[in-house]
């Protein structure tokens, strides 16, 4: 024990379940059958091979590669890594490759970027919420196969989701409003003669109102906090979200952002793909010089 909260683990990992609360840093490689499920970020100094790590409050961070055929990552943060072979990988935040995602599936809720190595997604199907970054997606050749990339906005379908459940609420509380109205109406008639009324007869036309008066109020702070959920689908729906490849992108590769998709007919160099009602396939640095002078 290092100090409160984190581990230092000593060789590799194999063949037994390993649980930790914080963080914990293992010196070798988590092999197959072994198993890491930490609290914290998991560092790993060697590589992954056929394990399964998990952090449920921290990132995963390997020195070497993660590689199958059963090697399973799963983080509430970032996950970074040299390459992922024949791997599952999914990150609520980043993930980071440098070299290589062959035969994988890789899903981030953020950005999958590859900048720093040779940034090759092959044989794989990667999806991110915000950005995909390789140096090139696909392979030369025609016998490799089945690369795609998604982009797909998290936000927009939990914020769609939060809408209908308000709408529902709404027509829920809005109904019963209906009802305690013909209440309220009777209530007006009446007048002074309620008095006269027999006491569980007013007790409950008092109940009533002071249902109807606390659904008028519900209302409202449903309209409210939906209207803040609209504005906010708005204001996310309008963000400028892409895949781009400072290298090749080859014939095969299947592009789909949100519910856009396009296949790769030929080879194409140095671009970007990104939604304007269709994707549209364009000059990365031109794009980019216009990116930048728009901030």
């Amino acid at each position: 024990m290092t100090e409160t909260g984190q581990r230092l683990y000593e060789g590799d990992v194999t063949a037994t379940s390993l649980s930790f609360p914080g963080r914990v840093e293992i010196t070798g490689s988590v092999r197959a059958g072994g198993v890491v499920h930490a609290g914290g970020d998991v560092v790993i100094r060697g590589m992954i091979e056929g394990g399964c790590v998990e952090s449920s409050g921290g990132g995963v961070y390997v020195d070497g590669p993660v590689q199958g055929p059963d090697a399973i990552v799963r983080a509430f943060g970032d996950i970074k890594t040299k390459s992922i072979r024949d791997a599952e990988v999914e990150s609520l935040a980043s993930v980071y490759v440098s070299d290589m995602i062959f035969r994988s599936s890789v899903r981030a809720r953020n950005l999958i970027e590859m900048k720093n190595g040779d940034g090759i997604v092959e044989a794989s199907y990667a999806e991110a919420g915000m950005e995909i970054t390789v140096r090139s997606a696909g392979s030369v050749s025609s016998g490799m196969s089945g690369t795609t990339l998604v982009l797909e906005n998290f936000r927009q379908k939990e914020l769609f989701e939060l809408s209908m459940i308000y709408e529902q609420r709404l027509a829920q509380k809005t109904a019963r409003i209906a009802e305690l109205e013909k209440v309220i109406s009777v209530i007006r008639i009446l007048g002074g003669r309620i008095v006269n009324l027999d006491p569980a007869k007013k007790s409950d036309l008092a109940l009533k109102v002071k249902e109807y008066q606390e659904l008028r109020q519900q209302v409202g702070e449903i309209l409210r906090e939906r209207d803040l959920v609209v504005a906010e689908r708005n204001k996310s729906g309008g963000k400028m979200r892409s895949i781009t490849s400072s290298g090749e992108v080859f014939p095969g590769v299947e592009v789909r952002i949100d519910n856009a998709r396009v296949m790769v007919n030929k080879r194409y160099r140095n671009v970007i793909f990104y939604k304007s009602g269709i994707v549209i396939i364009g000059d990365l640095d031109a794009f980019m010089q216009r990116k930048r002078l728009s901030h």
